[in-house]
């Protein structure tokens, strides 16, 4: 069994922060919870990703990697789709 990539208390406090970006983007009916436990899930499982590095993306590439992760992460197979990788992959 591989080790899972750990996440730094920087990288978390990242996360939250990317999190909240996206619901004010998105509104009320976003669920920051899900959307940090799906980031958490890549970035252990199957993508490595620079949370710093989507924390201080412009717009259009931060909406890119939002919402591909929104719309090919499927929680079922556990796997990103249609062969999208997040720009901010390491």
């Amino acid at each position: 069994m591989r080790e899972l990539r750990k996440i730094s208390p920087e990288d978390q406090e990242y996360l939250i922060e990317i999190a909240q970006r996206v619901r004010r983007i998105k509104g009320r009916g976003f669920s920051v919870l899900s959307f940090q436990m799906d980031l958490m899930y890549i970035h252990e499982n199957l993508i490595e990703l620079d949370f710093l590095k989507l924390h201080q993306f412009d717009l259009m590439n931060f909406l890119h990697d939002v919402n591909g992760i929104l719309q090919h992460h499927n929680r079922s197979t556990k796997e990103l789709t249609n062969c999208f990788t997040p720009r901010c992959s390491k």
